[in-house]
């Protein structure tokens, strides 16, 4: 593979406000170098993030569902009386699978 040939980067962050926006800022820059991004996380967090239209043409969205189910999405919606939910979320995490075929990644 030549040096200069583009790469398909996948970026996949912790489920927290802290991880998503820098990593969101990070797949654009590596997209606007020319490279395809899928920026993989839950459908909640990914409506949280900049709009599509509003990103660059090669940095996709993709939902991802978790087999264990989960009543918060990220580490943003736990507070002091849900803290306890912590390690749901992180069986969730663990869980991520790809779209359902009825679904398909965000434009």
């Amino acid at each position: 593979m030549a040096s200069d040939s583009p790469l398909h980067i996948a970026v996949f962050p912790w489920l927290a406000a802290g991880h998503l926006i820098p990593f969101v800022e990070l797949s654009t820059r590596i997209a606007l170098l020319g490279h395809r991004v899928s920026f993989l996380s839950t459908p909640p967090n990914l409506f949280r993030l900049p709009s599509p239209d509003s990103l660059p043409p090669l940095l996709r969205l993709v939902p991802l569902t978790p087999s264990v189910q989960a009543p918060v999405s990220s580490t943003s919606d736990l507070t002091d009386s849900t803290e306890h939910l912590r390690p749901l979320l992180r069986r969730a995490y663990d869980s991520l699978s790809g779209p359902s075929p009825t679904s398909s990644p965000l434009p």
